[in-house]
């Protein structure tokens, strides 16, 4: 009995892990994770207002609540074009 659990187990996991390997892989190249420090109460709530619009292809992974706090945001190149512009 053990031997075919375990026989069903293996197989499982080596049709999970050939699944897997099939998907597309996903690249981030051209993505930067940037560190921003505001230093006022304006560049604070614009980093809010920036973290409210979930469409600006900007990942906060840590966000700043307080002047000198850093936040930690992921860019996307379209972003980081448009960011580095202003």
């Amino acid at each position: 009995m053990f031997n075919k659990v375990f026989l069903i187990f293996c197989i499982f996991i080596l049709l999970t892990t050939a699944v897997s390997s099939l998907k597309e892989s996903v690249s981030y190249d051209g993505y930067a994770l940037l560190r921003i420090t505001p230093t006022t109460e304006h560049q604070l709530q614009y980093l809010l207002k920036l973290n409210a619009n979930a469409s600006n292809g900007l990942d906060f992974w840590l966000r700043s609540t307080a002047v000198n706090n850093s936040a930690d945001v992921m860019v996307t190149p379209e972003a980081k074009k448009r960011l580095c512009r202003s």
